[in-house]
This record gives structure tokens, sequence and C-alpha cells, in this order.
């Protein structure tokens, strides 16, 4: 499992970022973009600046899972740990 922020377009010229874990390594992450997969991201987070929350605090309404479009991805990075530890410290 890793943690992941993958920004995609959305068409506005802003895009939207999404911070959450899957199981895939960053090699199969990318290949699985490559071929057009829809990426999933768990457990979603809110990050703020150096604040970071459950989803779950800004919408109770949804399950924090996303599948995102590979064809809108602009980019994405792994997190060393998980994002939720540093804004505990």
């Amino acid at each position: 499992m890793s943690w992941y922020k993958i920004h995609a377009s959305d068409g506005d010229g802003k895009g939207r970022t999404w911070v959450g874990w899957s199981e895939d390594s960053p090699v199969t992450l990318a290949n699985r973009a490559a071929r057009g997969e829809f990426i999933r991201l768990d457990e979603l987070l809110h990050v703020e600046g150096d604040e970071v929350t459950e989803w779950a605090a800004h919408d109770r309404a949804v399950v924090p899972t996303v599948f995102i479009n590979a064809a809108r991805i602009t980019s994405f990075m792994q997190y060393r740990e998980d994002p939720r530890a540093k804004s505990n410290e």
C-alpha cells in the first residue's frame, strides 16, 4: 500500500488533486494509467496547506474512495509516509 497525490485535469484549467492510498506500486500505477485504466484511491484525505483531515470531516455522504479517469491524469507523486503522520506532529 502506498499513499499518492494525483492531479487530474477537469477541463477548467485548474484541475483537481486527490490524496489517498492505493495497493499499486508507482510503476504499476503508471502502467495502469498508460493503458487507460481507471485509478482507484481509497481512504481519501482533504489536504489544505499543511492541514490534513479525513474526507468524512468534509463530506460524510460518500465513501472516501475515488476512481480517476487515467486519460485526465497530469501527474502523480508518492508520499514517503502516511500524509496524516506529519499533520499529527
